[in-house]
């Protein structure tokens, strides 16, 4: 009778800790993703901000030139 009441819970164990596994490498992959996203965003942005500075340039030249006319 006490074998029938005994439940082995190894497996349970086994799959548990699979899981934990499972969680920790998707965790890393997701860092992963968003470390690569994160670089992007700040690729775009240094590009975005050298464009700007750019137009600012053209800006200014345009500017002159419209000064230099009414003179």
């Amino acid at each position: 009778m006490g074998n029938l009441c005994y439940k082995d819970n190894s497996s349970d164990y086994s799959l548990l800790n699979e899981n934990k596994t499972n969680n920790i490498d998707n965790m890393q992959a997701l860092i992963n993703k968003l470390t690569i996203g994160v670089k992007n965003l700040e690729d775009d942005v240094k590009s975005l901000e050298n464009d700007n500075t750019r137009l600012k340039k053209i800006n200014q030249t345009l500017l002159s030139r419209v000064v230099e006319q009414r003179e």
